[in-house]
């Protein structure tokens, strides 16, 4: 029987599956808390101009965009999506 017979008949006995399963959970954690951060300080830009007359957000515009740190975050938010897309990769394989 060859390998990929083996996958197509008992997926959940590969080793590719369950190294796949890992990526795909340690990932998952990581992108969630750039997720979550990425969504709640876009969600408060949104309201931006009826937050101005009370605080100043240009430091959370900063975050957003730059996640504060200049270049470093600019590429880091590129990273990002890169991460969410081999999140959903490794998902539809191990699923």
């Amino acid at each position: 029987m060859t390998s990929w017979q083996r996958w197509l008949e008992h997926p959940e006995r590969s080793w590719l599956r369950h190294a796949l399963f890992q990526i795909h959970l340690w990932v998952g954690a990581g992108i969630s808390v750039y997720v979550l951060l990425m969504s709640l300080s876009g969600s408060v830009i949104v309201f931006r101009n009826e937050l101005s007359r009370r605080v100043s957000i240009e430091w959370l515009v900063d975050f957003h965009a730059n996640l504060a740190s200049g270049p470093t975050g600019r590429l880091v938010n590129g990273i990002g999506p890169l991460g969410l897309t081999s999140l959903c990769l490794t998902g539809a394989i191990v699923w």
